[in-house]
């Protein structure tokens, strides 16, 4: 009997250090993963001595990823912070793909509601708010998650996730979008900057 309870014992700790070590793991793939994005997100490239690596701070990002620059907000807003607003929505609507808009475009053309006005704001606004609030934001950020028909995938989803993030000024505000792709059970998500508002 005693045998068996050691037994029990060591199987017992060996399991919790296994599940300790994947959740470890797990926390250090989420971090890093976070870490790439935002310094994608600032537009830093290893090739540009001084790009900056966490954005601009009282301004926003513009221009090509391989060239980008900080632009001054006439608010001064902290567009670091916009910016923050509109990855973290991006990023939890990139989980929800379940509450997709059906494709209405032709096949392999790019899903076009997250270019109308109509899509974000009023009665009948069809973006969600993965968020109620956010710390020193007008408003809380949104996201519009659209499918997207592509040609030569019949075993494969695509979808276009647009997220807006807000800052504490009306015209402080970010645009981010990620395509995912969903094949063979592998999920691949391609990121991207919108450097001009759509309306």
């Amino acid at each position: 009997m005693a045998a068996a309870l050691s037994l029990y014992r060591a199987q017992r700790g060996a399991f919790e250090r296994a599940a300790d070590a994947a959740r470890m793991h797990d926390a250090a793939v989420a971090a890093l993963e976070l870490i790439a994005q935002h310094v994608q997100m600032a537009g830093f490239a290893s090739t540009r001595a001084g790009a900056p690596l966490f954005g601009c701070v009282q301004g926003r990002v513009i221009g090509a990823d391989t060239a980008a620059s900080c632009e001054s907000l006439a608010s001064r807003s902290d567009g670091v912070q916009v910016r923050y607003a509109a990855d973290s929505a991006l990023q939890r609507c990139s989980r929800m793909l379940s509450a997709a808009l059906p494709a209405t475009g032709a096949v392999d053309q790019e899903p076009a509601r997250w270019r109308l006005r109509a899509s974000f704001e009023g009665a009948s606004a069809l973006a969600v708010a993965p968020f109620v609030t956010w710390p020193y934001a007008m408003r809380a950020p949104q996201c519009l998650i659209e499918a997207w028909a592509r040609s030569g995938q019949s075993a494969a989803m695509s979808y276009l996730v647009t997220a807006r993030g807000f800052g504490a000024q009306p015209q402080s505000e970010a645009w981010l979008q990620m395509r995912t792709d969903l094949a063979d059970g592998v999920i691949t998500q391609h990121w991207r900057r919108v450097v001009a508002k759509p309306f």
